[in-house]
């Protein structure tokens, strides 16, 4: 791990790129003596820096996620969320974007994480898929990560397994419904996971109905869109099944993704039933 560009050991040459470095590099390690060597400074400079500054080793990683914050984990790296361990980092770190039709559900997210965070949210270029701008969170390293990196990926890829499914709450399901749900006009419930393989689709299947008695089932789509030229999976439930899912995620539902609830549910503003020629009015007003 390379730091370029450092200042002298005098005081008065830091500036404020500089404490941001410094203190990425004392998440990511565990001594003054590592930190100083790494950076070419002097171990007082850096002591003396972090003093200032109301750093101290390791400090927020004593402090274990909370349950929720690893529910909605599970759930998010379901969908749209990532773990990412960058090169000469211990642990990895999560990651996620989304367009910014969707920032506030991010910035709730980002509040849900805020405390293992260096930085808010930023808006970015997207270069992939349709273009136009996402706006992406990522926090810092945390040794609580690694666990839920073992649980959900394999060689290095995330893969759904038996051991990731046993971790899925109703928090959960909420966020990986938020994530990439989505309700067709014929009040069916459809949740895009053509990020697996079939099996892996057909393992989340079981799941649903297993653990919490929805029966869903695995189609393939042979039509190509922009991002999917060649076939792909996708998880649907149909009629009673998915009205019944709906209400079962409601209470979990972020004010701003409820427009994803889609006919089958009152809104909770005015009381009328959800029209689909309603959800763009419903948008603005949530």
């Amino acid at each position: 791990m390379k730091y370029l560009n450092f200042p002298n050991t005098k005081d008065k040459s830091w500036g404020k790129s500089d404490d941001i470095q410094l203190q990425r590099v004392m998440l990511a390690e565990k001594s003054f003596p590592k930190v100083a060597k790494i950076m070419g400074l002097s171990l007082y400079s850096v002591q003396r820096r972090a003093h200032r500054l109301g750093l101290k080793i390791l400090d927020w990683k004593k402090k274990p996620l909370t349950s929720f914050q690893k529910e909605m984990l599970y759930g998010t790296l379901l969908g749209d969320g990532s773990l990412h361990i960058s090169k000469g980092c211990h642990f990895p770190r999560f990651v996620c974007n989304h367009g910014l039709k969707q920032e506030q559900y991010l910035r709730h997210k980002y509040k849900i994480l805020k405390n293992i965070c260096l930085s808010e949210p930023k808006v970015f270029s997207n270069r992939e898929g349709y273009g136009g701008q996402v706006i992406r969170m990522a926090t810092a390293t945390h040794p609580d990560l690694q666990e839920i990196y073992r649980n959900t990926h394999k060689r290095k890829k995330k893969t759904v397994t038996p051991i990731w499914l046993e971790k899925i709450t109703p928090i959960s399901l909420a966020y990986f419904f938020q994530d990439d749900g989505s309700t067709n006009q014929r009040w069916g419930v459809n949740i895009s996971t053509n990020g697996f393989s079939k099996y892996e689709n057909q393992l989340i299947v079981k799941m649903f109905k297993k653990r919490f008695g929805f029966d869903a089932k695995v189609l393939i789509s042979k039509r190509p869109t922009i991002d999917l030229p060649k076939e792909y999976a996708f998880i649907s439930f149909r009629s009673d099944s998915g009205r019944k899912f709906l209400k079962f995620l409601e209470p979990h539902i972020h004010k701003s993704m409820r427009y994803k609830l889609g006919p089958q549910l009152k809104c909770p503003l005015c009381g009328a039933k959800y029209k689909y020629g309603q959800l763009k009015k419903l948008k603005e007003t949530t």
